[in-house]
């Protein structure tokens, strides 16, 4: 999961974007009650002005080779579509700058 890169057209890694954007970031693996492996990030970073809680789970995908997010959330509320393309492009961006 932290080699994957975020968007299919850069080359910026899931790893390098959560790792530099969150204080205490913590990686872990577990296996889901329907017998999945399951890769889960969390750590702190200042989102939308204000200090945040990151979680996001990534599963993987056997057709397409990929780890996707399979749940993402701030401040113990999940993020829909909209909000995970816009904290998806905030880290990159923020990675790259």
């Amino acid at each position: 999961v932290k080699n994957q890169i975020v968007f299919e057209d850069e080359t910026v890694t899931y790893g390098q974007c959560l790792d530099r954007n969150c204080e205490d970031a913590r990686w872990k693996v577990f296996t889901s009650d329907n017998g999945k492996q399951v890769v889960q990030f969390d750590g702190t970073m200042i989102y939308d002005g204000q200090l945040s809680e990151i979680l996001i789970q990534f599963t993987y995908k056997e057709t397409t080779g990929r780890w996707l997010i399979n749940y993402a959330g701030i401040n113990g509320t999940a993020l829909d579509g909209i909000g995970l393309t816009r904290l998806s492009t905030y880290l990159s961006r923020n990675y790259q700058s």
